[in-house]
């Protein structure tokens, strides 16, 4: 069987409705995502910039080699890879093993973020109950730089620079997480009590995460044509990866991008033993 596919760009809001459904909380989601940005640009087949002379590739060459077997020193060649540059060789390997585990390719979207959030609640159980809990951006960024990331540079510049990142995100998807988890419904309401506040956020993450999970689950395709097109973003601008007949049975894990008032579902599905995963829109697609 086929591996699932590399992921080749960025899809920050997919990162976002993913995480958000684990954690919870705007703040920790944006304080992660912005060190995954100074990391990587949020692109889960990036091979450290520094290293890609000395190993003679590039991004894709490298991902594609090390899911062909071509390459066989990726646990052990100190390069910094995927969404968190994962760099040491524990970690390194962990991460193959459970792309292999799941019959995808190391630079897997889905496979990655899945594994980033098997590390935080395995391995770094305090920096994800910091993540779920913090009050700001910048306190959720440094958890994530000072005890997960751990570069060599962890100064005061690096700290602001990187919780600006995650703020940029926080700016642009909290306010569109609250209302989705409100189910269209404004939350944005304050109160001069900080436990009206506290008890206010507690609420809107708690619809939250019910509303993402209410997402996740298996769907048939409904289209009123005899085929549904799968793309490699949400919007029908983007390019068909693969084309599913009407009745075909896709699963989503609770995440979505959001393109001209559209919701598009990130879907996996398998088709004649190959494991595929897109977008594909929810007008479309009825939860069985």
């Amino acid at each position: 069987m086929a591996k699932t596919a590399k992921t080749t760009s960025a899809q920050p809001e997919t990162i976002w409705n993913y995480l958000y459904g684990k954690i919870g909380n705007a703040y920790g989601v944006a304080g992660l995502m912005g060190n995954l940005y100074a990391e990587s640009a949020l692109k889960s087949c990036n091979l450290q910039n520094s290293y890609e002379k000395s190993l003679g590739y590039t991004d894709d060459t490298y991902t594609d080699a090390v899911d062909n077997g071509t390459y066989t020193k990726f646990a052990s060649d100190s390069a910094g890879y995927g969404l968190a540059q994962w760099t040491y060789s524990t970690r390194k390997k962990n991460l193959k093993a459970y792309a292999d585990s799941k019959n995808a390719s190391i630079g897997n979207l889905t496979m990655q973020l899945e594994f980033l959030m098997k590390e935080l609640s395995e391995s770094y159980n305090s920096v994800l109950g910091t993540l779920c809990t913090a009050t700001t951006v910048l306190e959720a960024s440094n958890a994530v730089l000072t005890k997960f990331e751990k570069p060599a540079d962890q100064g005061s510049s690096v700290q602001a620079a990187r919780a600006k990142y995650g703020q940029t995100y926080y700016d642009k998807y909290a306010s569109e997480s609250t209302t989705n988890a409100s189910s269209g419904s404004s939350s944005s309401s304050s109160s001069s009590s900080g436990s009206s506040s506290t008890t206010a956020t507690k609420t809107a993450t708690d619809k939250a995460q019910s509303y993402l999970k209410s997402l996740a689950g298996t769907y048939k395709v409904t289209t009123t044509s005899n085929n549904l097109n799968v793309r490699n973003g949400a919007g029908t601008s983007k390019s068909i990866l693969v084309t599913i007949p009407k009745g075909t049975s896709v699963k989503n894990y609770g995440y979505y991008t959001t393109a001209s008032g559209v919701k598009w579902l990130y879907i996996q599905f398998t088709i004649s033993g190959v494991t595929y995963t897109g977008f594909a829109s929810s007008t479309y697609l009825a939860k069985q």
